[in-house]
């Protein structure tokens, strides 16, 4: 797991600034959409493309990078032997995997290997320029969609970033763990019954939850 401490409060993340970012895919169209959403997150970062394994050492051994984008799949990779090597040979670079697969073993074996994120290829770009953005900061991305069963990785703990909720969310989310109904929640916060069902599904899509009990769970243990 990353090495990078969990700041205090959502509010005091250290400031991203200019990173180095190195795009390894072998795919051009991937790599240059990433470089156009680099742009646009990070303005005015440096973004270095690779092809293959070797050509991504290449460019970390060229100067200090701050962020390595990394394909399971590109020529020379041979899946977490590889990345576990990278995370080794680098230790203060932080990793973050991009693949097609949101295989819940892989994610977890990635995260142990010393990833500090797992993006999903089918999200949309905002999530990715998000989570590249989170990674940055200090945390551990994982797309909600695939979060982990288990919080914990080989005893450390996952410190995913809490997912965007937003305020009237969070409010519903207090009133579900308090155990109220959809109409007492309805009441409570002068919703109608259908907006409430609306903000629900939202949640349980952010958080991974396939049910209430699900959410109030992941929500405690993510301290929302």
């Amino acid at each position: 797991m990353s090495s990078a401490s969990r700041p205090s409060t959502l509010g005091e993340h250290p400031a991203v600034g200019k990173p180095r970012v190195v795009v390894a895919d072998d795919h051009d169209l991937l790599r240059q959409g990433m470089r156009l959403l680099l742009d646009t997150t990070l303005p005015g970062c440096q973004v270095i493309e690779a092809g293959t394994l070797d050509a991504a050492l290449a460019a970390l051994r060229a100067a200090q990078t701050d962020l390595l984008l990394l394909d399971l799949d590109m020529p020379g990779m041979t899946g977490i032997a590889s990345v576990r090597a990278l995370c080794g040979m680098f230790p203060d670079l932080k990793v973050a995997v991009v693949s097609g697969s949101a295989d819940r073993e892989m994610i977890a074996a990635c995260l142990a290997a010393g990833v500090s994120g797992y993006v999903v290829k089918d999200v949309t770009l905002e999530e990715v320029g998000y989570a590249i953005r989170t990674i940055l900061e200090g945390w551990t991305y994982v797309a909600p969609s695939a979060l982990l069963d288990r919080m914990e990785i080989e005893g450390h703990p996952a410190m995913v970033r809490p997912p965007r909720l937003t305020s009237r969310q969070l409010d519903v989310l207090r009133q579900l763990s308090e155990g109220r109904s959809n109409k007492e929640i309805a009441s409570a916060l002068g919703l109608g019954r259908g907006t409430v069902k609306i903000h629900l599904a939202a949640i349980f899509r952010m958080l991974g939850a396939r049910n209430r009990t699900e959410a109030v769970v992941l929500a405690g243990r993510m301290k929302l």
